[in-house]
């Protein structure tokens, strides 16, 4: 497993951002916006403190290794990442994502048919299209905001389905 600390976005830049960091392990309140931060930091009574991250595109991120599998969960901002990625260079074998109404036609869903992908399932909010050919061996992308502290029975299953079939495991964890 591979873990890279980052903001992911849609575009190149070279800039930091500001991550605001609950004082809590594994904690689901971080966040990129300082507005949230403090409306947070009320709300639970918790401190946070500030760190600056680099941000990193999508096609960056899949420039540096191959992906079967991309799983995007970065609270709100999904489809953006889904539209930001070239898919004349990179054609991942399964993207997931996270939309607010999944089961509207949207700019991602053309986006996603009109590279060869299919819809595979709509589960809750959660939209999985796979790429209109068969897989074997896969490689596993997680795009979201604290992946321990929210899907540790997930990453569990997934890890154990990783050695049946030889899957490697990458996750990047993500501020929101």
């Amino acid at each position: 497993v591979e873990v890279l600390k980052g903001a992911i976005s849609s575009e190149d830049s070279v800039s930091k951002v500001p991550i605001y960091k609950f004082n809590q392990p594994f904690s689901p309140y971080d966040t990129l916006s300082e507005d949230i931060a403090k409306m947070r930091s009320n709300a639970i009574n918790i401190e946070y403190t500030t760190e600056e991250v680099n941000q990193i595109s999508i096609n960056s991120l899949l420039h540096k290794k191959h992906f079967d599998l991309i799983n995007i969960d970065v609270e709100g901002l999904d489809e953006l990442i889904v539209n930001a990625i070239d898919f004349d260079k990179y054609q991942p074998t399964m993207i997931v994502y996270e939309s607010f109404d999944p089961f509207s036609s949207s700019k991602t869903k053309e986006l996603l048919n009109k590279n060869g992908y299919t819809l595979l399932f709509i589960s809750g909010g959660s939209i999985g299209y796979v790429k209109n050919e068969s897989w074997a061996k896969t490689v596993f992308l997680y795009i979201g905001s604290n992946f321990m502290s929210r899907n540790i029975r997930w990453f569990q299953f997934i890890k154990h389905i990783a050695v049946e079939i030889d899957m490697h495991i990458f996750i990047m964890t993500l501020w929101t």
